[in-house]
């Protein structure tokens, strides 16, 4: 069994955008036994608005073994750059590329600050219109005291 490097991915881009996302970059968990009952993402749309329900834990497409947690949004029908917050986990690292192919392939924003407790470091990935604008590893002399959440992930 993995260590689990967490941490709140971001995604921000136009609402069709994120819509497209949502709907295209999200893949049902494949467990043993019977599969899930329900949509894995319902969506119900007002003029204005999008109330958008993540029923449960998703994973992400193209990446080894990333996931994302069941969650709710309020969207906006507008014009302009929205954010969206999903909580995320990913085993033993993040995978910088492919994030970046996520990003290319939706037109999204992506950006992660996740933290893995066993191997204890930080890992921070800021990916903008399909390019790497950040991507760093820290690790600290004393994770416990310097790490700002020391008991995620791991």
């Amino acid at each position: 069994m993995p260590n689990w490097c967490r941490g709140t991915l971001k995604v921000r881009g136009e609402y069709d955008k994120i819509q497209a996302f949502l709907s295209n970059a999200l893949d049902e968990c494949r467990y043993y036994g019977e599969p899930p009952e329900g949509p894995l993402l319902e969506v119900a749309e007002t003029s204005e608005y999008a109330d958008i329900t993540l029923h449960r834990m998703a994973h992400l497409k193209n990446t080894s073994r990333g996931f994302v947690e069941d969650t709710y949004f309020l969207l906006q029908k507008k014009a302009g750059k929205q954010i969206i917050f999903l909580e995320a986990q990913f085993a033993w690292d993040i995978k910088t590329e492919e994030l970046q192919w996520l990003s290319r392939e939706y037109g999204v924003d992506l950006k992660i600050t996740a933290f893995e407790r066993g191997a204890q470091f930080e890992r921070d990935i800021e990916i903008v219109q399909g390019f790497i604008s950040l991507d760093s590893i820290k690790e600290y002399q004393d994770y416990e005291w310097m790490c700002p959440c020391p008991t995620m992930g791991g």
